[in-house]
């Protein structure tokens, strides 16, 4: 669990506590410049916020305490909790009957993923964040599996458009466009104030592929991504075929 923010004081009220994160926080960046500079006992302001991001013994002070530079070996390390987290799911504890909180009747790392993941398709069904589209291969990924799906305008269920999407992409026949365009519409779109989060939340793409398409790592995209990116801009991806043409 992350530590809680330090509540920062006026820089009068931090007089007698240089060497702190508090004072760090407040103002007091430079080596130089803290009145710790040079000493051997204590760390200085700036030592010291670096200290505590990287060391367990300094992370065991107080955020207004000063943090010397011989710590004390016997100062207890702030222990994260690992078993029984998502956390703890992604480092590799995925066996239920390996994970040590099986035997301290508490939730195991697979229970708590478990439990994550249904929560987060009912939040999704029930309309909570980005629209499910239905019918669509996204729709699935995003929880809806069932055979109660509302269905698109064809009448393709997200299980039917999940399968042949699997089948388009192992025959070699799912349609991509080449990114460069693509790439040029996001940019466009981005510099008209919109982050990557709000392009995947009004367009139902991954978060990771707008990243990717902006670093230069993907060549290509699929043409219902490039479509569903272009209806932020009317007549956009239109253009853009006319081009190719």
């Amino acid at each position: 669990m992350s530590q809680p923010a330090p509540v920062v004081p006026s820089v009068p009220a931090i007089a007698a506590r240089h060497g702190s994160v508090v004072a760090h926080l407040a103002g007091c960046r430079t080596k130089a410049a803290c009145p710790h500079a040079g000493s051997p006992e204590w760390l200085t302001c700036a030592e010291a916020a670096v200290a505590r991001r990287g060391d367990w013994r300094a992370a065991a002070y107080d955020f207004e305490a000063p943090i010397p530079r011989n710590r004390d070996d016997r100062a207890s390390p702030v222990r994260h909790a690992v078993h029984g987290t998502i956390w703890g799911y992604r480092r590799g504890c995925r066996h239920p009957e390996l994970c040590p909180n099986r035997y301290r009747d508490r939730p195991t790392c697979s229970d708590v993923r478990r439990r994550y993941s249904q929560e987060y398709r009912r939040r999704r069904s029930s309309g909570d964040g980005t629209a499910i589209v239905h019918g669509t291969s996204n729709g699935y990924l995003l929880g809806c599996r069932g055979h109660d799906c509302p269905r698109d305008v064809g009448g393709a269920s997200c299980r039917e458009a999940r399968a042949e999407y699997r089948r388009e992409r192992s025959e070699g026949a799912r349609p991509f466009v080449a990114a460069d365009e693509v790439l040029r519409l996001v940019r466009a779109l981005c510099d008209t104030g919109l982050s990557t989060r709000e392009l995947a939340r009004r367009t139902g793409t991954g978060r990771t592929t707008l990243a990717e398409l902006l670093a230069g790592r993907r060549t290509r995209v699929t043409r219902e991504v490039a479509e569903r990116l272009g209806t932020l801009v009317p007549g956009s991806w239109d253009r853009a075929e006319e081009d190719e043409v």
